[in-house]
């Protein structure tokens, strides 16, 4: 029997988003999260989707929009659920990275990469929250 994942909490979220923003130099990007279940109008999803998260972005002006539904990543009745975290970080790659959003949504090696990134960036981000000493949070 898998455990559903912890849910992701607007404030949680805006606290991974600072980290990040900070590690990858990133803090003159303003970054707009919504964590709920329903798809944002942005997204052109349907209120049944399966989607765990989704980005856009504005390169030229630092302007991010990101979506993560805890529904989604429970996934219930499928296969796997997703860590919402893991999900998070993974859109967050996206934003930071080159090719954008959109690019590698149906290249299944770039979503792969992208995909041990955000579990790489998350367990990093868990162990800085859990030793802030060790790394010169603290």
């Amino acid at each position: 029997m898998t455990t559903s994942p912890t849910p992701l909490t607007l404030p949680a979220a805006r606290k991974a988003v600072r980290w990040f923003q900070k590690a990858m130099r990133m803090r003159d990007w303003e970054i707009h999260l919504e964590i709920q279940d329903d798809p944002p109008e942005w997204t052109d999803e349907d209120r049944n989707s399966r989607t765990a998260g989704m980005c856009s972005r504005q390169r030229r002006y630092k302007i991010a929009w990101l979506w993560v539904s805890n529904r989604a990543c429970r996934n219930e009745g499928g296969d796997r659920s997703v860590d919402p975290l893991v999900a998070l970080f993974h859109e967050l790659v996206h934003v930071a990275s080159s090719e954008g959003c959109w690019a590698q949504d149906h290249e299944e090696v770039g979503e792969f990469v992208v995909e041990r990134l955000a579990r790489l960036i998350t367990t990093a981000y868990r162990a800085a929250q859990k030793y802030p000493k060790a790394f010169g949070n603290g």
